[in-house]
């Protein structure tokens, strides 16, 4: 199993390179991730498992190619009971949209924030001295985990009165260092190496597709994507997914900010994963500075049920029922990797459809991001 493993990670390897350095970890000496880092004020954070009992292990690099580990005293299963607390505070209930019910029926934990704060940051702070920002790689259930809702402490005294005083006092870790995230040490390489985009045009958008499924009535998971052992996708499947509210005004939104043509906005019949094809096969699609999908995302935690072997965009289906894998509703990640992008940005602002299962880093990034 270890050697057909090792077979396949080199064919992914020596075919999509840009894949593999994204999600296959590969080591990097310090002093060349330090040569990574912007300026001397930003540092560089992986974290990682190791030993049998799956210690929790952070590793810190400078600018100048210092590094230095430090052992995080902290189990699996608290974190894990940490960071669904937290993610609840900005997740709406299955079923509950966007009523203004369900958004007031979060409550935002705050100490479940300055928890995982003094768990896996604070003891960083002596080797994250004169940073201004940090990178960091998670790994496990820190996959899951958004580091900028961390905070270094509650507010003092908030005002009872007004319901927001808490957050706006808070010292929040955001404020002191700016946040990105990585899916690996080689995946920074990757990144850091590839020359400034040129693209001329500003922005490119695809969503809100053309789905059949009710928004007023109460939410079930979707059915098999795929068929049978053929693996041909179920378009009726896809078609009974419920449309994702306000995506459309989003992407017109955002073209009309960027001073994007509204030509630019694939939404609707022409937000197909045919008209994503063509524009790419004529190289349209390198020519934008950002690119935006706001749509359902079919991701780790539902593919098994749904029966897909990976992570997955939904694009407006074809009328055919039997349709090409090119054009069948659904953006593959493999597909993704096949794209030819030279934007500064790339958005996914997509709803995650049907992962109820509240489990955590079952793939890093969703392998959307990744690809």
């Amino acid at each position: 199993a270890n050697a057909e493993l090792r077979r396949i990670q080199t064919q992914i390897r020596t075919q999509f390179p840009d894949y593999a350095a994204l999600s296959i970890p590969e080591g990097v000496p310090a002093a060349q991730v330090g040569s990574l880092l912007q300026g001397g004020d930003e540092a560089f954070v992986a974290f990682a498992t190791a030993g049998e009992k799956g210690e929790l292990i952070a590793v810190v690099v400078r600018a100048n190619g210092a590094a230095s580990s430090v052992a995080i005293p902290v189990s699996r299963e608290e974190l894990e009971r940490s960071i669904k607390a937290l993610r609840a505070g900005v997740t709406l209930p299955s079923g509950g949209a966007f009523a203004p019910a369900a958004l007031a029926a979060l409550s935002f934990d705050m100490s479940a924030a300055t928890k995982l704060y003094d768990a896996l940051i604070s003891p960083l702070e002596a080797k994250l001295g004169g940073a201004g920002g940090i990178v960091i790689a998670p790994d496990g259930p820190l996959e899951s985990l958004p580091f900028n809702l961390l905070a270094v402490a509650e507010a003092a005294n908030p005002d009872p009165a007004d319901a927001f005083a808490r957050y706006r006092g808070a010292d929040w870790l955001i404020d002191r260092y700016a946040l990105s995230t990585v899916p690996t040490v080689s995946a920074l390489k990757q990144l850091r190496r590839k020359g400034a985009p040129s693209a001329e045009k500003p922005f490119v958008g695809f969503g809100d597709p053309v789905l059949q499924g009710s928004v007023s009535a109460a939410p079930k998971a979707p059915r098999r994507i795929t068929l049978g052992g053929s693996g041909a996708t179920n378009v009726q499947a896809i078609r009974e997914l419920t449309p994702v509210p306000q995506t459309g005004a989003m992407l017109n939104d955002l073209a009309a900010a960027l001073g994007a043509s509204s030509a630019d906005v694939y939404t609707g019949a022409r937000g197909s994963e045919g008209a994503l094809a063509a524009l790419n096969v004529t190289g349209g699609l390198s020519k934008y500075r950002v690119a935006a999908f706001a749509t359902h995302a079919l991701v780790a935690g539902e593919l098994q049920r749904l029966g897909l072997d990976e992570p997955a965009l939904v694009l407006t289906p074809p009328a055919n029922d039997n349709p090409q894998p090119a054009d069948d509703g659904l953006l593959r990640a493999s597909e993704v990797v096949g794209l030819s992008m030279n934007a500064d940005w790339v958005l996914l602002t997509a709803c995650n459809t049907a992962a109820d299962d509240g489990a955590l880093g079952a793939e890093p990034l969703s392998g959307l991001a990744k690809s």
